[in-house]
């Protein structure tokens, strides 16, 4: 655990841009002037879209969904598909 962090805090800013930047394996700045762009990382197709491309998600910090809503549609039909296999 890091010194001066408690469980159930928030990260700030700059840590949530570091993170999302580690995760991407780009550069923290690179990262953050995307986001500044309104720009957002799609998990579902794996690209940079534009904000208003992402569906609402209430538990989301954000609101906003991790896919686009194009990724979103995809993924709950292969999941519908898979779920009637059984």
């Amino acid at each position: 655990m890091t010194a001066g962090w408690k469980p159930g805090q928030r990260h700030s800013d700059d840590a949530c841009y570091r993170m999302g930047a580690l995760k991407l394996g780009i550069e923290p700045c690179e990262y953050r002037a995307k986001r500044e762009a309104g720009l957002r990382w799609c998990s579902g197709c794996h690209g940079w879209e534009p904000v208003e491309r992402f569906g609402p998600h209430i538990r989301m910090r954000d609101g906003l969904n991790t896919r686009c809503v194009e990724s979103a549609r995809e993924y709950a039909r292969e999941y519908q598909r898979r779920k009637r296999a059984r």
